[in-house]
């Protein structure tokens, strides 16, 4: 997760960096390229991870008299385009070949992918930022303002609802009764990603929590030392 939350950023950043640079080439090319028509005259297949996509075979004739044919850069399944459908175009004067047919897909389809991926990614590590700010916070209001109980340890559990590279944290629990209600609670710790059992030689353990509502809480493991990453 901590790697995560550096990565991210620098995977969505790059993404969009390479969005820019896809849109500044279309629009390079847009702006001394040729509009005509053409015609599909074959759909070429493409296979990958089990599907098959179409990519329409175009012909056009340039303003020189030349043919020339290519294959769009955009395949879908079903098919977009059918043999025989008329296309406009736009293509390279000085290389025929550079020719693309002219819709959204074909001329921004790739980065507007890559760009709405970059900030998809963005999004999700300010997401993980903000969460891990706001229970940050959400501790520290408990630790200055919860009411401080000392609970009984009970175990120490791993948390195999979570997963990190084939290994799963460790969750110690406590719990406490209610001398007011008889009522008994039972607490757990944040994940830990070590096995702490060996260090916890306390049969109390602090835990700070929310009077009105008692599954707001924070469980006080400062006594555990810290890992080394």
């Amino acid at each position: 997760m901590k790697v995560s939350k550096y990565l991210l950023p620098l995977i969505g950043i790059g993404l969009l960096i390479a969005s820019f640079f896809f849109q500044q080439t279309t629009r390079a090319f847009l702006a001394h390229a040729t509009k005509t028509e053409g015609v599909v005259v074959d759909l070429a297949r493409s296979y990958s991870n089990q599907s098959t996509t179409f990519a329409p075979v175009v012909r056009f004739t340039s303003q020189d008299g030349i043919q020339t044919k290519f294959t769009s850069s955009h395949g879908s399944n079903p098919p977009s385009y059918h043999v025989g459908q008329k296309v406009q175009v736009f293509y390279d004067p000085a290389d025929h070949y550079d020719a693309r047919i002219n819709t959204f897909m074909s001329l921004w389809g790739v980065s507007t992918i890559v760009g709405g991926i970059g900030t998809l990614l963005l999004a999700v590590s300010a997401g993980i930022s903000m969460t891990a700010t706001l229970r940050k916070r959400a501790d520290e209001y408990l630790k200055r303002n919860g009411q401080q109980i000392s609970t009984d340890f009970q175990s120490v559990t791993l948390n195999t609802s979570l997963q990190v590279n084939g290994r799963s944290p460790f969750r110690i629990f406590s719990q406490w009764c209610n001398p007011d209600t008889s009522e008994v609670h039972i607490f757990h710790s944040k994940n830990i990603w070590f096995d702490p059992t060996q260090y916890i030689e306390q049969k109390q353990i602090t835990v700070f929590v929310y009077r009105r509502n008692m599954k707001k809480y924070f469980m006080d493991v400062s006594f555990l030392p810290k890992l080394v990453e």
